[in-house]
């Protein structure tokens, strides 16, 4: 039987998990969107929110690249973390629904080709669930050399004939070199959320993180006003740029759910109705930040099951 430290140890390694998949979906997007802007010169943006003229939907995919005056390409990243035929067919048939002619700023791009993004990982569970058909797909690895970059290998099914232009230099550099390297920018540091929901383990060390680098260094704990902190941040951390405005990193509801969990795990007294939170210091730090706030929320999160088992219990009794 695990003891209560094994516990904790699995429960944190489980977090990082979901919190570093996401730093990479962050990454790797930004790397992509900044490659093909700077070395092809194409329109790349970020979950921009795309209306299909077909069915008058709204789609948000992970990357939209607008290769030529009519035509366009997205990028779906996915993870899949299971090699069950059934599972990963259902997560690969949800591609199809990029297809289709999409309206821009009052343009009509045709979508032809629907890129699955994935890790190694995930690619591997791919090949094991023993699909006949595959789509194309772009599997990353991140190299750490002089500089950090993105090792980009190509999975082109034979039945796929390349119209696009770009697509097809791509393809071809791809299959002189044996893959395609993107190299992870300067502006990476500027990038820690997109619009899909982070962890929110992951927004209360980040903004933690940021309070406690403006603290006094003579004081134990300090206030800050909820819209500085909103202000500040978007300001370090630069917006994301989109067809109808910028999407702010750190919204509101982010904040205010990070600012719950640090109070809660009494590294912040939160105060909602006053606009205001008191950010107390760490005074003994051993070891990385992340880890020390993640075992502080799931050392909560056990006590606050434990005491939830035992009302149970004694109800019944």
């Amino acid at each position: 039987m695990k003891n209560e430290e094994q516990i904790i140890q699995e429960e944190i390694k489980k977090l990082k998990k979901k919190i570093y998949d996401y730093i990479q979906l962050v990454k790797v997007l930004l790397s992509l969107k900044l490659h093909f802007e700077r070395k092809y010169k194409a329109k790349a943006y970020v979950e921009p929110s795309v209306w299909y003229k077909e069915d008058k939907e709204k789609r948000i995919p992970d990357l939209l690249i607008l290769t030529s005056d009519n035509t366009a390409i997205v990028f779906d990243h996915k993870i899949i973390e299971s090699s069950d035929e059934r599972t990963v067919r259902s997560r690969l048939r949800r591609l199809k629904k990029y297809y289709g002619t999409i309206i821009w700023k009052e343009k009509e791009y045709t979508v032809n080709y629907a890129i699955l993004l994935c890790s190694k990982e995930t690619w591997q569970n791919i090949l094991n669930a023993g699909l006949i058909e595959k789509p194309m797909t772009w599997v990353y690895k991140l190299v750490e050399d002089e500089k950090l970059y993105y090792e980009i290998n190509i999975f082109s099914p034979k039945s796929i004939k390349i119209k696009d232009s770009l697509l097809s230099r791509i393809i071809s550099t791809y299959k002189k070199h044996g893959v395609i390297k993107v190299e992870r920018p300067y502006e990476a540091t500027k990038y820690v959320f997109i619009r899909q929901k982070p962890p929110i383990e992951y927004v209360a060390e980040r903004v933690y993180r940021f309070l406690y680098s403006r603290m006094d260094p003579n004081v134990d704990e300090e206030a800050f006003q909820l819209k500085d902190i909103i202000n500040e941040f978007n300001w370090y951390y630069s917006p994301w740029v989109l067809a109808e405005g910028e999407a702010k990193q750190l919204t509101i509801g982010r904040l205010n759910e990070a600012l719950k969990l640090l109070d809660e795990i009494g590294l912040a007294k939160y105060k909602p109705e006053e606009g205001v939170v008191i950010v107390k210091k760490i005074k003994k730090l051993s070891g990385e930040l992340l880890d020390h706030i993640l075992e502080k929320i799931v050392k909560h999160r056990l006590k606050a099951e434990a005491k939830r088992q035992t009302k149970i219990t004694n109800f019944f009794h």
